[in-house]
């Protein structure tokens, strides 16, 4: 399975109708709505800004397998572990069975890859329409800093005291105090390139009860 997978076309085709099904219920999804907008806003046309589906996902049933071996004879090689520890097998004379299906299994590398810079900050307002919605889901983003920045900890840290988890300060403000929304938060991603900072009220559309 790990070196000479089979790929059976019926099990493909299951998982492609699965994708397609899990995409329409998700485009239905306001929050999931606003999330894909925003990060396209803030990282452009870089992989970050892409969503993990598409519209139309590219598997398309006329030849997903080829396309699933070529992905594997590129990507699943054995450079990080090799799949029989010797020093573990060879006590007191055992041998590693896996050797005689892993030996051969040669490194290679990897190929590189450049992507474009994320877009410079600007500011732009999209609003999406989508009547249905029984609430207004809203973002504001931002480029953010990678993973590795030095300033880590203490950024992560200021984002948790503004809008972290339970009783963060745009909650407090927002909500508790100014009853603007039903609930506000702000997140930040470190990816390995770069990252994001999101603000998320959500604004209820249903007017307020009359007392």
């Amino acid at each position: 399975m790990a070196r000479h997978p089979a790929f059976a076309p019926h099990e493909i085709e299951r998982q492609r109708q699965q994708m397609l099904s899990g995409l329409r219920v998700s485009l239905e999804d306001p929050e999931y709505i606003a999330k894909r907008g925003v990060r396209r806003l803030v990282y452009g046309f870089h992989p970050y800004g892409m969503p993990e589906n598409r519209h139309r996902p590219r598997l398309s049933p006329a030849s997903p397998g080829t396309i699933l071996l070529a992905f594997h004879a590129r990507y699943f090689i054995p450079n990080k572990r090799h799949p029989c520890d010797r020093r573990r097998y060879h006590r007191r004379g055992s041998v590693c069975g896996g050797e005689k299906v892993f030996a051969d299994w040669m490194q290679h590398d990897l190929p590189s890859q450049t992507f474009i810079e994320p877009p410079d900050a600007t500011r732009r307002v999209i609003v999406i329409n989508k009547p249905d919605a029984v609430q207004t889901e809203v973002r504001v983003g931002h480029l953010g800093i990678p993973r590795r920045h030095p300033d880590y900890m203490a950024v992560n840290l200021a984002i948790r005291i503004l809008g972290g988890e339970g009783s963060n300060r745009l909650h407090q403000i927002l909500r508790t105090e100014r009853g603007l929304t039903y609930g506000a938060q702000a997140n930040m991603d470190t990816l390995k390139e770069a990252g994001d900072f999101v603000r998320k009220p959500i604004r209820d559309r249903k007017p307020p009860a009359k007392s």
